[in-house]
This record gives C-alpha cells, sequence and structure tokens, in this order.
C-alpha cells in the first residue's frame, strides 16, 4: 500500500522522464517503465494521467494513422514539461534527504 501511494506520487516524473528523448504512445510508456522496472501500471491509471499531463501543457500529442485500427496518440514532453521535470528531480533529492537522514538515524 505505501510503496504504491509513493509511486502515485511520482509516476508523472516517471512519464515525463520517458518522454524527455522519445515519443511514445501510452501502451508503449507502460511498455517501457515496465522494461526497465517492476512497476506494474495500467492503461486505466495511465489514460487519466496523460490527459492531465496534456491538459497542464507538460506534453503535447499528434495521432499518427494505424493500419491495424485506431488512430495512435503519440506523446512528447513539452518546455513547460520539462522545467516540471526539473522540479520533481529537485523534490526527489529533497525527500531522498530527508528519507536518509531519519531512516537511518541510530538513536
Amino acid at each position: 500500500m505505501i510503496q504504491t501511494q509513493m509511486i502515485k506520487g511520482f509516476i508523472e516524473g516517471f512519464i515525463l522522464k520517458v518522454l524527455l528523448n522519445n515519443t511514445f504512445s501510452s501502451i508503449e510508456i507502460i511498455t517501457y517503465l515496465r522494461q526497465k522496472s517492476n512497476l506494474e501500471i495500467s492503461e486505466g491509471t495511465i489514460y487519466p494521467l496523460m490527459l492531465r499531463l496534456e491538459r497542464d501543457q507538460y506534453v503535447t500529442s499528434e495521432q499518427f494513422y494505424n493500419p491495424n485500427g485506431p488512430k495512435i496518440k503519440k506523446y512528447s514532453i513539452t518546455k513547460r514539461g520539462i522545467i516540471e521535470l526539473n522540479l520533481i528531480k529537485e523534490y526527489w533529492n529533497e525527500f531522498k534527504e530527508i528519507a536518509t537522514t531519519l531512516l537511518e538515524d541510530k538513536e
């Protein structure tokens, strides 16, 4: 439970990091995250996140023709998204420092 809550706090950062050097669809993002980690992220989790990231102008999307079915929506990070990613990295570093201090404290 705690692990799930911690991941939810950083999932947007993970997605923005993936898109820093790639243009991916939601399914490709899920696949990439699964290959790079043991995170189990569902389509039901990622789609609302992608909508919010797009609404907040952290990502843009473009639809591509798919001969096997509906068009594929691919996402790219924006300059605003890069700024947000850098802020998330700063929050992560602060969190790591606090966690290290408190969890490794030898009272």
